[in-house]
């Protein structure tokens, strides 16, 4: 998919120029990652993909982690 090498090229970008790679490294609790999914899905909006507490935790947790999109 053409968005996930367009998201894993700004990752690689960020780290180059020595960009903080996580949430966890801007300061955000781990902690605090339900609360964020929560208010991510309460007011639904059009978007290709269905919005699910589930997913939006899952990726909160690997942006909190760091884990450059797509691996």
């Amino acid at each position: 998919m053409a968005w996930v090498s367009a998201c894993g090229g700004l990752w690689d970008f960020a780290q180059s120029v020595g960009s903080p790679l996580s949430l966890k490294a801007i300061g955000i609790e781990e902690a605090d990652l339900d609360r964020a999914a929560a208010i991510a899905v309460k007011n639904a909006y059009a978007n290709p993909r269905p919005i699910d507490p589930g997913s939006i935790r899952e990726l909160l947790q690997a942006a909190w982690e760091g884990r450059r999109p797509g691996d």
